[in-house]
């Protein structure tokens, strides 16, 4: 049987706090890595998580954390628009 993974602090808090919606592209949510992580504390590779990453630019926005004024890692959810 496999340990139930802990997250660290740093994991801890980079899950609950929220990101800045005024770093995504137009039409997008940004959602955090950490939140994309099985309970083992791993995750695939988070640009297939992403919904942007076709058109993927850091020029226009980025997800990673060091070029982001929130100072967190993200991905980009596509907003779903009710028609």
């Amino acid at each position: 049987m496999r340990p139930v993974h802990s997250p660290t602090f740093s994991e801890w808090l980079e899950a609950t706090k929220t990101p800045d919606p005024k770093e995504a592209p137009e039409g997008y949510a940004p959602v955090t890595k950490a939140s994309l992580k099985d309970g083992e504390g791993n995750c695939d590779n988070f640009c297939n998580h992403c919904d942007w990453r076709r058109d993927c630019s850091k020029a226009i926005c980025s997800c990673a954390a060091h070029d982001r004024k929130d100072g967190m890692s993200v991905v980009f959810k596509k907003i779903e628009t009710q028609s």
